[in-house]
């Protein structure tokens, strides 16, 4: 049965094609079984690195491009929506050395090592610029992003939240991170919350034995609020060996997560997503694992060699709906098998039923790891969202989650909003977000799924036709907004030139974020107040927060920072009063 699935053949039929020719004579004359449908697998293409000489150890994809990272010699942006040869669009030469890159809709987030967290705005991809670069005190190691926001995790346990668009930083918070380690080695978010995985050694010798998953809610970029951290923050200690050369990877799936380690994988039970359950591991006999990630059907894929000192090619195992081996009797039992590449796998990353290999000096690789659908089974589609029993409240966010299984592999998932396709995924898991739009503009919101496999078998939610769709109510938004916190903290010292932050529950309706909702005052003798113009106060949708600039000259003394009833919510509401004030100190 392997041999069938790999080769793209029915296990049920000795002619697949129906040509009266078996399909063993078929491969062994070196025609196709299949009646010429592309289900041969193995490599498919490959890309060298721009630079010659390079080596690329790190990909990742998502909205139909591929990102190849290949350290000093900056990274490649490719096209991967249309068939399986990538389209080189673009190369760009980052200020530092790349190990990690996380995409948005129009940026690329880079953890650029010793020059920080470098951000490329590709609203045109062909055409990459430099966006922000933005120094840490410490090598940048990983980088996630949720909408417009950065998560980048330091070599020194650090993990900070950035605005994408105007390079603010949100928030931090600093990871026990024992002496020696290499602090942050990758994050990703899901689950409307951030994981990051820490090396966490007992001791160092030639590697470390040890790591972490940390489960850390944040909401809009935030880790805390005035009333403290948001709760709860877990942790689980994964162990083996930290891979050579690259580190750790971590992969977070519907409800579980891999760690790759350099024998084998951490499997972690995200079943609760804020609550991760404590690591099985699976030890291997090779000693070269790079990465672990799953398609979402039943299968891993790994990049993997038998020892560290030798290439690694890309290898694939059964496994359950949650991730685990399938069969009973370890990695051997699972094993599926290997699909050697010319150069040394590195990384991988799954779009559209394809994997996509960092692959050394070989550059890109692309790898059809298992047959073309041949059954006509259409998968199962199960579909869960964040809304009220029906109800959505206008100008919030709403998430809709695509739980998908095929009988072979899930190729993609198309939303569509309104009779509208928005979004196709072609990268498991598969959800959307998207915003509700205002009562005044209509009533109601239509939602339709369709999940599809790589044989073209399709599946819906709620149902087949166009217009079976899932209605939900637009609810008005009642309730007033209110001041979450302000930025610096209370007592602070600011000075020229400065940016203090005011940060609300919800989005607000920018043209009343203004010098004149958002003011300052300074604080006299007498305890009355003398208002001071900011240079500017600007609103950033993506952090909820309003940015006002300290006036240059900012002199010596006890000021308050106050929004006020002139600022409102989409929705029109004005903001809840009295608003909460914070008094900081001028310079001196």
């Amino acid at each position: 049965d392997r041999g069938e699935r790999v080769v793209g053949t029915h296990k049920n039929n000795k002619d697949t094609d129906g040509d009266g020719i078996p399909d063993g004579y078929e491969i062994l004359n070196g025609t196709d079984p299949s009646g010429g449908n592309p289900v041969f697998t193995g490599v498919l293409a490959t890309v060298p690195p721009t630079t010659g000489g390079a080596f690329s150890d790190f990909v990742t994809t998502g909205n139909d491009l591929a990102i190849l990272g290949n350290g000093p010699n900056g990274l490649d942006i490719f096209e991967i929506g249309a068939g399986y040869r990538p389209i080189k669009l673009s190369s760009f030469d980052t200020p530092g050395s790349v190990r990690k890159a996380a995409l948005t809709q129009d940026y690329l987030a880079v953890a650029d090592a010793g020059a920080g967290l470098t951000i490329l705005d590709i609203t045109d991809p062909e055409n990459p610029f430099l966006h922000q670069n933005i120094a840490q005190e410490s090598p940048a190691n990983a980088v996630a992003t949720a909408g417009n926001l950065a998560f980048v995790g330091l070599e020194n346990g650090t993990v900070k939240s950035y605005d994408l668009f105007s390079g603010q930083q949100i928030d931090e918070l600093l990871l026990e991170v024992p002496s020696g380690s290499t602090g942050v080695e990758d994050l990703a978010w899901a689950n409307n919350q951030l994981y990051a995985l820490t090396d966490s050694p007992y001791y160092r010798q030639w590697g470390s034995w040890r790591s972490k998953v940390h489960s850390l809610p944040s909401k809009n970029g935030r880790f805390e609020d005035d009333n403290g951290p948001f709760l709860p923050r877990e942790e689980v200690s994964c162990y083996g060996y930290r891979p050579y050369k690259n580190g750790r990877k971590l992969f977070v799936g519907d409800r579980f997560a891999y760690v790759a380690d350099i024998q084998g994988f951490n499997h972690i039970d995200l079943s609760t997503p804020d609550e991760p359950g404590q690591p099985t591991r699976i030890k291997t006999n090779s000693i070269g694992w790079r990465q672990i990630v799953s398609n979402g059907s039943g299968l891993a894929i790994t990049a993997e060699a038998a020892t560290y000192r030798v290439a690694g090619d890309v290898s694939t195992y059964t496994t359950d709906t949650d991730g685990s081996l399938y069969r009973t009797g370890g990695f051997l039992e699972n094993f599926e098998t290997t699909f050697p590449t010319s150069g040394d796998s590195r990384s991988v990353s799954i779009y559209n039923g394809l994997a996509y290999v960092a692959d050394g000096t070989s550059g890109l690789q692309v790898v059809n790891y298992r047959s073309y659908d041949i059954n006509g089974v259409s998968p199962e589609l199960a579909v869960t969202l964040d809304d009220m029993e029906g109800i959505v409240e206008e100008a919030k966010f709403l998430t809709l989650r695509a739980f998908v299984f095929d009988d072979v592999q899930v190729k993609n998932v198309d939303f569509f909003v309104d009779g509208e396709k928005v979004f196709v995924d072609g990268g498991y898991p598969f959800a959307l977000t998207l915003e509700v739009p205002l009562r005044k503009d209509q009533a109601t919101l239509r939602l339709r799924v369709v999940a599809r496999d790589t044989g073209g078998n399709e599946a819906y939610w709620p149902g087949p036709g166009m217009s079976d769709e899932h209605v939900l109510t637009i609810a008005d938004d009642l309730v007033a907004p209110k001041v979450v916190t302000y930025l610096p903290k209370e007592g602070e010292t600011v000075f020229d030139a400065e940016t203090v932050m005011t940060i609300f529950n919800e989005r607000m309706d920018p043209e009343t974020i203004h010098v004149r909702s958002v003011r300052l005052y300074e604080v006299n003798n007498d305890a009355s107040l003398t208002p001071v113009d900011f240079d500017s106060v600007q609103y950033d949708d993506a952090t909820q927060s309003a940015y006002a600039k300290l006036p240059t000259g900012i002199k010596p003394a006890t000021y308050k920072l106050i929004a006020n009833e002139l600022a409102t919510d989409l929705a029109g509401n004005p903001l809840a009063s009295p608003a909460p004030e914070r008094t900081f100190y001028g310079p001196g």
